[in-house]
């Protein structure tokens, strides 16, 4: 496996102002166009200081923001140059609005870090000010969030990969693209812009590599051992392998999945290419993976959505199936994964095939005062199929494999109704089940009570 973990003096100059924080952040110089020794990192980015106005940026905004002010404006920028100023007003709703680039010229798929000066008023709501990439591959990406007030000029940064041919678009603005609050959400206020940089820094990060993963982290929060690292990544090979081996294909044309830490707040990791990581579980979940060699259910759940490939229209709730071919993937794998059973307070490792005991264990909650059956419980009574009997033994997962390849590649019909698509999915397990065993009494659906059905109906009955 590769390693890359070298601290650059700007590096370090980077970690201890956003360390400090509040008006302390102040110390840090970002490099610009008056840097006495050019930084060899930086890109040659023009007018990223507004002292020409807009030029080279674009307005960028929703159907809100069409109202908002985008403008340059003199002497409110650092040192009391030009800078960009965006404002929504509270009357005419959250939005977001800024502006955009194409950058060109960078390395292909590669890690450059996007930084600004922000600083920002009455912000109540959403993301506030940010700076992030547009990416069809990444959707999330985005600096950490603010709101509030802060008067004083602040760096917000955002590490992000760029596409195949060295180009990325970059964001600097009042709410975020994507406007789910999960993800940050849209905005009022009011929002300057200054001091745009887009530097290198695939060398800063502290880089792991294994057969299928790229792991790119705050070198501040690697609270585990390079062997411990390189352990992991390969578990989670075989769990990448397992998915592929599931689903009858792999995402991203192939290409190694990255993983990378991001200073954004509201989630705890989303996919996508790269799967973002929140900084702020790093330390923790790697002194998890060393201490008690946990695999991790949080990015083998990420790894599980980037596995929902092909046609997806029979996939009524992918965070189930995220966690339906995570369990295949354990069971598969022999891989571990710490959860807290139901009824008890304390989480334990489920090895394999034990991670049943753990479904088992959510197959009701309750909603309005009443039990109801959980997507934990559609989960678990899914993965019950694959224990009917057949000619002495279980059933196992083969029928599942080639079901989701066909639902994949659109060989069935998809219904509209979350239990007639249930019910797609199960005809299609018989189907490959009774072709494997060469069997045409197989009956998939009659391995449920009528009491099961009914409350797998009612549950499923939720979904279109």
């Amino acid at each position: 496996m590769k390693t890359r973990f070298i601290l650059y003096p700007l590096l370090v100059a980077a970690c201890l102002a956003t360390a400090c924080g509040g008006d302390d952040e102040k110390a840090l110089v970002l490099p610009g166009p008056d840097t006495a020794t050019p930084d060899p990192y930086v890109m040659k980015l023009s007018n990223s200081t507004f002292e020409d106005g807009l030029t080279d940026w674009v307005v960028d905004s929703d159907a809100a923001g069409k109202s908002a002010i985008v403008e340059v404006v003199e002497k409110e920028g650092v040192d009391g140059s030009k800078c960009l100023k965006v404002q929504q007003y509270a009357e005419n709703g959250k939005c977001y609005a800024g502006v955009k680039r194409t950058i060109t010229g960078l390395k292909a798929d590669a890690m450059y870090r996007l930084s600004a000066r922000v600083k920002y008023s009455d912000i109540a709501a959403g993301c506030g000010a940010c700076v992030y990439p547009q990416s069809a591959k990444q959707y999330w990406n985005c600096s950490k969030f603010t709101s509030g007030t802060h008067t004083d000029w602040t760096t917000l940064t955002c590490d992000f990969m760029t596409d195949d041919n060295g180009s990325a678009v970059i964001c600097c603005s009042l709410g975020f693209w994507q406007g789910g609050r999960a993800n940050g959400g849209k905005s009022t206020g009011t929002a300057y812009f200054d001091n745009v940089t887009v530097r290198e820094v695939t060398d800063e990060l502290y880089m792991r590599e294994s057969k299928h993963i790229r792991l790119f982290l705050d070198p501040s929060k690697v609270a585990a051992s390079n062997d411990t690292v390189d352990k992991w990544l390969a578990n989670l090979d075989k769990i990448y392998e397992a998915y592929a081996d599931l689903v009858g294909g792999t995402p991203h044309e192939g290409r190694k999945l990255a993983i990378v830490s991001t200073e954004a707040r509201e989630y705890w990791a989303v996919a996508g290419y790269p799967i973002i990581w929140v900084v702020d579980y790093v330390e923790s979940t790697l002194k998890d993976v060393q201490d008690k060699d946990d695999w991790c259910f949080g990015l083998m759940h990420e790894i599980g959505h980037v596995f929902n490939i092909g046609n997806a229209s029979w996939d009524w709730n992918d965070e189930m199936f995220a966690n339906f071919r995570m369990h295949y993937g354990l069971e598969a794998a022999n891989g571990k994964t710490m959860q807290t059973p139901a009824g008890e307070s304390q989480p334990r490792i489920y090895q394999g095939a034990e991670i049943r005991d753990f479904y088992k264990g959510y197959l009701y909650e309750t909603k309005n005062g009443s039990k109801v059956m959980s997507d934990n419980g559609i989960h678990w009574e899914l993965v019950n199929l694959t224990t009917y009997p057949v000619d002495g033994h279980e059933m196992g997962w083969e029928p599942f494999k080639k079901a989701f390849a066909a639902l994949n590649s659109d060989l069935v019909s998809i219904p509209s109704g979350g239990f007639e698509k249930f019910k797609t999915l199960v005809n299609t397990v018989q189907k490959y089940a009774r072709e494997i065993y060469d069997r045409d009494d197989i009956d998939l659906m009659s391995y449920y009570s009528e009491d099961t059905l009914a409350d797998i109906k009612k549950k499923m009955d939720e979904y279109r």
